[in-house]
Order: C-alpha cells, then sequence, then structure tokens
C-alpha cells in the first residue's frame, strides 16, 4: 500500500522513477490515501492529463503507485509553496517528463503574465459592467492560473464583489449585472474544487465572499465618517503636485486612491485634478516643470478618469450621448470628465475620444441617431474646425442631434460661442450636466443616487 512516507524527502523534486506504474489502486485507495478529493482527481485529470489512470471497460479508473506519488507531489506542492495548481503541474511536468507525455498537448507552453491584483480586478470589474462573459472567463483563468485559488478570492473576487456592491447604492447598477456577476461567482466552483476543495467546501467559501461584500462595503461608509484627520482637497492638490514632479508614479496613485476614498467622484474632479492641471500648466509655461512632467501629470489623470468611465455601469435607456473632440483636437481630459459626469448621472453616453474624423463621425450619427453629439475644442483653430463639423451635423436629414461644445477655446476667446450653432454648456463639467438635464428629461435617464462616495 502506499504511504505518504514513501516519498522521498529532502530536496523536493517527485522522483517518480522509484515508483512502479503498474495499475493497481481503484478511487477510493487513490482519495484515502493523498487525501486529495474524488472532484479534484477527476479535474487535474481532465485538464492537465495528470495524473493518467488505466479505464478500465466499464470506466473504472486504476491508479499505479507512480500515479499516487504525482499526486501527493502536486498537493504538497499546492499548499507549502502557496502556488497555483497550473504551475504546480507545470512544474511537474518539466522535472518528470516521461511521467507528463500525458500531460495535456492543449495547455499552453508559456505562463500567465503575472498582473497585478488592481489590474486583474479593474479588467474583471470593467468585464462585469460589460456583461463580457468570454472577457470575464479569460480573465478569472487567468487569475486562477498565476495565484492560488484562495488568495484569487481574496485579492480579485472580494475587492469586485464589494465594489459592485458600492455601485449598486452610488449609481443605478442594472438588475441583469447583479444577476451575472452573482452567476459568475457561483461558476469559479470548478477552480475551488481543482485547488483541492470539496464541491461544499467551494460553495461556502465562494458563498462567504458574497456575503462579506455588503459587511466590508458599510466598513468602508463608516470609515467616512471619521474624516477630522482627513486632508482637504486644497491640501491633496499640494501634495499631488509634488509628487506628480518627482515623477513618483506609485505616490500619485495612493494620492488619487485616498482622494476617491473620502471624496465623491465629481469633487476630485472639480477640487484636485483641474486644480492640479491648471498648476501644472502654470509651472510649464514659467518654465518651473519640463514638458515631460506636464504630459506624465496629464497622463496619470486621464488614466483614472478612462478607468473610472469604463467601470461605470452602462446605461442604454434614453437617447444616446455622443462625446469626444473636436476634428484635429488631441486635449480630451476636460471632455473625458463631462462624459464620465454624465454617465454616473445615467445618461446613455458613448465616448469617442480624440480627434474625431469628421465623415465617420457624421456615418456614426446616421446610425446611431443620437439625442445629443457633444464636442469640446481648446484652441481658435480646433473652435473653428468644430464650428465646420457642426454645420455639417445640422444639415443631416432626418431627426437631428442637437449639437452641444465647450472647451477652453470658449473661455479663452467667448466670442467664439456665436459662431456655432449649438448649445454651449458652460464653463466646466457641473454647469454641463446642469444644462444637459434641462435638454434630456430625467426620467429619461437613471440618475445616480448621492447615498455614497465612489471608492477607488
Amino acid at each position: 500500500m502506499f504511504s505518504l512516507f514513501h516519498v522521498p524527502p529532502g530536496d523536493g523534486l517527485p522522483h517518480l522513477e522509484r515508483y512502479s506504474a503498474a495499475p493497481r489502486f481503484d478511487l477510493e485507495t487513490a482519495i484515502s490515501q493523498t487525501h486529495v478529493p474524488a472532484m479534484t482527481l477527476r479535474s487535474w485529470e481532465r485538464r492537465f492529463g495528470i495524473p493518467a489512470p488505466w479505464h478500465g471497460s466499464n470506466n473504472a479508473r486504476l491508479y499505479s503507485m507512480r500515479d499516487l506519488a504525482a499526486i501527493h507531489w502536486l498537493n504538497r506542492r499546492i499548499k507549502q509553496n502557496n502556488t497555483s495548481v497550473y504551475l504546480s503541474v507545470q512544474e511537474l511536468a518539466r522535472l518528470e517528463p516521461a511521467y507528463s507525455r500525458h500531460y495535456n498537448a492543449n495547455m499552453p507552453a508559456a505562463l500567465p503574465r503575472q498582473r497585478k491584483f488592481s489590474e486583474l480586478h479593474e479588467s474583471l470589474l470593467r468585464a462585469i459592467t460589460m456583461m463580457d462573459e468570454g472577457g470575464t472567463g479569460r480573465i478569472l483563468n487567468e487569475a486562477f492560473d498565476t495565484y492560488p485559488a484562495a488568495t484569487v478570492c481574496q485579492q480579485v473576487l472580494q475587492p469586485v464583489l464589494t465594489k459592485l456592491v458600492e455601485l449598486r447604492h452610488t449609481v443605478s447598477l442594472p438588475r441583469t449585472i447583479e444577476h451575472f456577476a452573482s452567476k459568475l461567482t457561483r461558476d469559479q466552483i470548478v477552480h475551488l474544487i481543482e485547488a483541492g476543495l470539496t464541491p461544499r467546501e467551494a460553495l461556502q467559501r465562494l458563498s462567504h465572499l458574497a456575503l462579506r461584500a455588503p459587511q466590508i462595503y458599510a466598513s468602508q461608509q463608516r470609515a467616512r465618517e471619521h474624516m477630522d484627520a482627513v486632508p482637504t482637497l486644497e491640501r491633496i492638490v499640494d501634495i499631488m503636485l509634488e509628487a506628480i514632479r518627482q515623477l513618483d508614479e506609485g505616490h500619485v496613485q495612493r494620492i488619487m486612491d485616498e482622494a476617491f476614498f473620502y471624496y465623491p467622484v465629481e469633487e476630485v474632479c472639480s477640487n484636485l485634478f483641474q486644480p492640479v492641471l491648471y498648476r501644472i500648466g502654470e509651472l510649464w509655461a514659467s518654465r518651473q516643470i519640463t514638458v515631460t512632467v506636464e504630459h506624465f501629470a496629464s497622463n496619470m489623470i486621464r488614466t483614472r478618469l478612462a478607468h473610472l468611465f469604463q467601470t461605470t455601469p452602462y446605461q442604454h435607456q434614453g437617447p444616446a450621448i455622443l462625446v469626444g473632440c473636436a476634428p484635429r483636437e488631441t486635449h480630451e481630459i476636460g471632455i473625458l470628465m463631462l462624459a464620465l459626469f454624465w454617465r454616473r448621472q445615467g445618461f446613455n453616453v458613448y465616448y469617442l475620444g480624440q480627434m474625431l474624423e469628421p465623415q465617420s463621425l457624421l456615418q456614426e450619427i446616421r446610425r446611431l441617431r443620437p439625442g445629443v453629439v457633444c464636442l469640446s475644442a481648446t484652441t481658435r483653430p480646433r473652435a473653428r474646425d468644430l464650428a465646420e463639423i457642426a454645420r455639417e451635423i445640422n444639415k443631416l436629414e432626418g431627426p437631428r442631434p442637437t449639437v452641444c461644445f465647450g472647451g477652453g477655446a470658449f473661455m479663452q476667446d467667448p466670442g467664439l460661442v456665436k459662431s456655432i450653432k449649438g448649445v454651449f454648456l458652460g464653463p466646466d463639467a457641473n454647469e454641463a450636466t446642469r444644462r444637459l438635464h434641462e435638454l434630456i428629461p430625467l426620467q429619461q435617464s437613471q440618475p445616480a443616487r448621492d447615498e455614497a462616495h465612489h471608492i477607488m
């Protein structure tokens, strides 16, 4: 009979050549000797081809002493080294090529890219809010192949489930997304079984994640009630500026994380991001910082705004609103911020980005029939480009969208407003949002509720 004590100690290698390859032990014996559940063994065999038991005429499995040693080595490797099943099987296949001839040829030879937990749960949250079944599956497969199952549950799934609870309180999260996320969580039982849990243990673990999410969110909300020691956004502007001047990406990220933890998205954008960008512009104009630092600051803020926009749930009710930069306009932070505000208010927003090409924009307007097209310009030449595309939009046949516009060009030269047939949105995103509500009645959208802030 196989005994765990027969596994050669010391160097940690499998040494499978020391064990007989003759099939002798049934499934119950394999379970009792290795302490690995039946469904886990079947999962490893189905996915990896390891172990490789002999299948009799009635499909009963018979395991060799070598199979049991391989199972025991894998189980010990996963638990003691705190690694994923996938990486442990890869290592066994490398160390024991003769035994691993059954190793599934469909398994990729390349190791998964080890992305940070924050990248994984940001990607997963975005895929969930888009109800992208294929995308969520790929992201979670990558996570479970890279990290131990328990780690994925705590560092990827738990933050995402907590974030979804927050979104349910702060924006109108569609029920379909909640149901999609619930099913997705339950479906991860296969990964937990693969990691050695019984089906009952796996279900309990996943249920615990779902139950913990509202508790964690409530704890975060209570933390916001004790804000006496939290610096004002005005003070955070100075701290963030210094971190930017040092090109300290990690510090800037932590500053933004803390700001979004304690303050609503709209306040952070209006009272932190905009003042920082204004001060950066002044410093660059007076040659106190280089253009490299200016670009660094812009990219950090633009990336965070894009992430916020992409992870705010879509709303498909009400007329479509196309938002983007005028033709040849490259400065997008202001208009991206506006798109974020509007999506958080529950409007059906499509953000189109920089340098919109006139003919393709007109083509999409004909196809989508939006209610509003909003464009921005930061200089006089780009304002002229905006005026030209506005004229083309107003010439379209059939129901035409309302053209809205704004941007730095119109603040520097208010006379430019008269050159464009459309609705000027005012000096900032808050005023623009108020004017959009006048154009599109509230009943046509699903405005966000303000019980809680947006946590990043």
